[in-house]
């Protein structure tokens, strides 16, 4: 039985704002604070993003949508993604990436 805590993990990135929390490498928690984001990029694989806490824009493949805990969003393999913060609490993601990415 493997058991993860919701305070164990490896930081992956922190940059501008935003950690990246690397629990598996197939699932990470980004936390984005208020005014802050993450630049567009893009992954070679699929990835699901659940809305933990707060409300974000993401930007998918150049079409700008507001998400808000409890909503879930796909991009597919090679989609352009970002995301910003333009709120006054902290956005909290769990990205779900497959395996490989």
């Amino acid at each position: 039985m493997t058991i993860l805590r919701k305070d164990e993990g490896t930081v992956i990135f922190r940059k501008d704002g935003a950690t990246g929390i690397e629990k598996t490498p197939a699932l990470v928690v980004l936390k984005i604070r208020p005014g802050c984001g993450i630049a567009p990029h893009a992954l070679p694989v699929q990835a699901v993003f659940y809305i933990l806490r707060g409300t974000g824009v993401m930007t998918l493949g150049g079409e700008k949508v507001t998400l808000s805990a409890g909503d879930l969003a796909a991009a597919e393999p090679g989609v352009e993604r970002a995301w910003e913060n333009p709120g006054r609490h902290p956005l909290e993601i769990l990205a779900i990436k497959e395996p490989g990415g």
